[in-house]
């Protein structure tokens, strides 16, 4: 074998590795889902005006904590309650306590008229998963029905990106 071909085979057996990895990645990289009461850190893009256009319907009450409409998306009473974000990994969560951590209240509420967006990276404890809710992203939006939404109480948040 010459030194080209041996560098053409050596070529094949990296990418074959490399599609083996990627494949046992997207197959097994999720995990499996956190269990109520797990720690648990998250990462979300907010702009301030989320603090009042970020809502969800449901009559689900996790762990005590609940969406602001109920499932006939009438308004409930809730001190923290749960918002839908999108993490910076596309995926969609219920959190709550977010815009209540003094930071992120702070920040939207010096930043209320312009529209920065930052990252928060926030830690919290995982509640489960609520089965089914309405989720919109602005008052006036159209509700979107989603299902087996993970859903957690934020403790803490700190602002990543400015």
């Amino acid at each position: 074998m010459n030194a080209s071909s041996f560098l053409r085979a050596r070529e094949w057996q990296i990418t074959l590795a490399a599609l083996g990895v990627g494949l046992l990645l997207l197959a097994f990289g999720s995990g499996s889902p956190a269990a109520a009461g797990e720690p648990l850190t998250v990462s979300v893009t907010v702009v301030p005006s989320d603090a009042r256009n970020l809502a969800c319907a449901s009559g689900a009450v996790v762990d005590g904590v609940r969406c602001a409409f109920d499932e006939a998306e009438r308004p409930v009473s809730a001190r923290a309650p749960l918002r839908p974000y999108v993490t910076v990994g596309r995926e969609l969560v219920l959190l709550s306590g977010v815009f209540e951590q003094e930071a992120v209240g702070a920040w939207a509420r010096r930043h209320r008229r312009g529209e920065p967006r930052v990252t928060l990276e926030c830690t919290g404890t995982h509640l489960g998963r609520v089965p089914e809710a309405r989720v919109r992203f602005h008052p006036t939006a159209s509700w979107h029905v989603r299902r087996e939404i993970p859903a957690a109480r934020v403790e803490s948040c700190r602002i990543r990106s400015r």
